[in-house]
């Protein structure tokens, strides 16, 4: 069973506990990729940690124009999933994908998309592009 400090019934760490600690200590060193397939993972697992969120969004921020359309569509996803509003990364996300809304697939179009609804973002240049 699980305690709400992160330790199991036994009094050892959990293990989303422990991967929750190394992920924050790793966040700024993540690539696109690492980020977008944590928010990812996070967004599927309902994890509501706001200190991991803001620590993968600020590392995301920094590194948006690396991001490839998958990135941008998996993260903007993600943060959808978790009604998680942050709005420099939305913006950097939006302008990021103005640049690159040639090369969306249908997929990364209608994620986005469906993000930003979402989220109730009304990025207007992004939604009429």
């Amino acid at each position: 069973a699980k305690l709400p400090d992160g330790q199991s019934s036994t009094g050892h760490p959990t293990f989303q506990s422990i991967i929750l600690h190394e992920t924050l200590e790793r966040a700024s060193a993540f690539t696109p990729q690492h980020l977008s397939n944590t928010a990812w993972a996070v967004a599927a697992l309902r994890l509501h940690h706001r200190p991991l969120l803001a620590a993968l969004s600020l590392q995301a921020c920094a590194t948006l124009e690396q991001f490839d359309c998958q990135n941008l569509q998996n993260t903007a996803w993600a943060w959808a999933k978790l009604l998680y509003h942050d709005e420099p990364l939305l913006d950097g996300i939006a302008k990021a994908s103005m640049v690159r809304i040639a090369q969306f697939s249908q997929q990364d179009l209608t994620s986005t998309a469906w993000a930003f609804a979402a989220l109730l973002c009304t990025d207007t240049q992004l939604m009429n592009a």
